[in-house]
């Protein structure tokens, strides 16, 4: 999808100007690290990452994986 909104997560960088609202300073704390982590690893290489449609609603309804026969978890995978 081409069009902006808030809460796709190429745009995450755009929510610390709501910082103020997180008012437990551990949370808050936590919630600037995330950016700070998507700013220097994610940013500087989003524009060659692969993109696509998502409802960001992860949950064990909703996305399936395989387990891998060294104990690690593999997917998402489409249905």
């Amino acid at each position: 999808a081409e069009r902006w909104h808030q809460w796709d997560n190429a745009n995450a960088p755009t929510v610390r100007k709501f910082m103020d609202a997180v008012e437990d300073p551990a949370r808050r704390a936590i919630a600037e690290g995330v950016l700070d982590d998507f700013e220097a690893k994610v940013s500087p290489v989003a524009g060659s990452l692969r993109r696509g449609a998502t409802h960001n609603d992860a949950n064990e309804q909703n996305v399936i994986v395989r387990l891998e026969t060294s104990g690690e978890c593999a997917g998402p995978f489409r249905a």
